[in-house]
């Protein structure tokens, strides 16, 4: 294949992603005066040779339209290119590829001053250059509502669907690298949610949600098929939390609730085991939050029972903490930290325990140029019957990454990132480490 064939074939993609986005911003963008108020106007304009009337009649009643329901429509997107030297994700005898992407996003949602309706319908489409078979597209759409019952009670509901791959020698459960093709699965999710006041200072909510997981197998490079029928489950949540204005920024809070997982299918050497699982959780916290910073954090105690014997229980102590700090007005830090228990279809492993802290650190020199500065870090504790499956596995994942971004205009920024992942283990099987350097353009008008 000659050089500049290649080159196309690898920017193509961006190309034209970048042109329908573009052109997507300049249609959003119009804007028209109607009963007072300016509203976006869906659709381009008719063609010139339209008659005048008709061209009339349609605006005037795309504009009361949206001025009725004042409902506000975004086309969003983002577009780009970077270079893996580890796409599958080995210990050794690296692959490398360049991959091109796109990612358009439509959004919704209404600005009624009582309740609320929206959607959120995205998509992802990746090219690689050799590896084609790593070509994937992936699908999230949500909708979602809130009904005010009053000044001091409302109600929301939501559902989800995604199409997703999971990257070879990516999944943390089972990171397979002599994967064919990445795996796929489809997932669901329905949930509720209340919440109000019981007194002037004393809050309370209560969430409802149902997860819905379906997997689907895929062939390994050498001809044999891998299995992931074993991972296909639903996972029903119920979720309580009271909490007592202790000041007019801080909060103190109680938050308790159980899980029921349940899983479809078992095949292969799974046939012999229940992987049905029961689960509690209690937390105790503390809220902040005020014009400079916010932050939570909430410690307590999980427990995990499974329902065949075989199956190692885990109860642990849990963690929810997380903050968005203002330190200058051109620089802002964000911290997340989490330790839950995680679902795991490996031989004779129940779960595993995830304890995660991510830190994200944001400047803005001026106008044009800001920079971002990241780090993540991951222990994965594998709970694991060692008389059946003969590891007893820990993880280790710390995945720094920067990025420096440039302000084209209004609507348009053009990042620069690069992205460091390595992956240590007491099971050298599922070591590794890559380098990620890439170029994205993003929209948002």
């Amino acid at each position: 294949m000659m050089p500049e064939t290649r080159i196309m074939k690898i920017f193509a993609p961006v190309l034209l992603a970048t042109t329908c986005l573009l052109m997507s911003s300049g249609i959003l963008k119009a804007e028209v005066a109607g009963n007072g108020n300016t509203v976006p106007v869906l659709g381009a304009a008719l063609p010139e040779n339209e008659d005048p009337q008709q061209n009339h009649t349609y605006k005037d009643y795309i504009n009361k339209v949206l001025a009725y329901s004042d409902f506000v429509i975004r086309v969003q997107g983002d577009a780009g290119v970077y270079y893996n030297d580890n796409i599958y994700r080995v210990r050794s005898g690296e692959t490398d590829d360049i991959v091109s992407y796109v990612m358009p996003r439509i959004r919704g949602k209404s600005q009624w001053e009582r309740h609320e309706l929206g959607f959120d319908l995205s998509t992802e489409l990746g090219v690689f250059a050799s590896e084609s078979e790593n070509n994937y597209t992936d699908f999230d759409a949500r909708v979602f509502g809130r009904y005010d019952f009053s000044d001091t009670m409302s109600g929301d509901l939501w559902g989800r669907y995604r199409y997703e791959h999971s990257s070879v020698g990516e999944d943390p459960d089972q990171p397979d690298t002599t994967l064919k093709e990445p795996p796929t699965y489809d997932y669901f999710e329905l949930g509720g949610a209340l919440r109000g006041l019981l007194a002037p200072l004393y809050h309370w909510d209560l969430t409802l949600k149902s997860l819905f997981y379906d997997y689907d197998n895929t062939m390994r490079r050498d001809g044999a098929r891998s299995v992931y029928d074993d991972k296909d489950r639903d996972e029903h949540s119920v979720l309580a939390t009271l909490a007592y204005d202790i000041a007019p920024q801080s909060q103190v809070f109680v938050r308790g609730g159980g899980t029921l997982i349940r899983y479809d299918k078992r095949v292969d050497s799974t046939l012999l085991y229940d992987h049905d699982a029961d689960g509690t959780l209690a937390l105790l916290g503390y809220r902040r939050d005020t014009a400079a910073a916010f932050w939570s954090l909430a410690v307590g105690y999980q427990y995990q029972d499974y329902e065949a014997p075989e199956f190692k229980d885990v109860s642990m102590l849990a963690v929810q903490g997380e903050a968005e700090l203002q330190l200058t007005p051109s620089t802002a830090l964000s911290l997340d930290l989490n330790r839950t228990i995680r679902e795991s279809s490996s031989t004779g492993v129940s779960s595993y325990i995830q304890s995660r802290g991510e830190a994200t650190l944001e400047h803005t020199f001026n106008t044009d140029w800001s920079a971002s500065a990241g780090a993540r870090y991951t222990i994965n504790d594998f709970q694991s019957n060692t008389t059946l499956s003969g590891t007893d596995r820990k993880d280790k994942i710390f995945e720094p990454e920067l990025a420096a971004h440039y302000q084209i205009n209004d609507l348009a920024r053009v990042s620069f990132e690069y992205k460091y992942a390595d992956r240590s283990s007491n099971n050298n099987a599922v070591e590794y480490d890559a380098n990620v350097v890439g170029l994205r353009l993003s929209l948002r008008p």
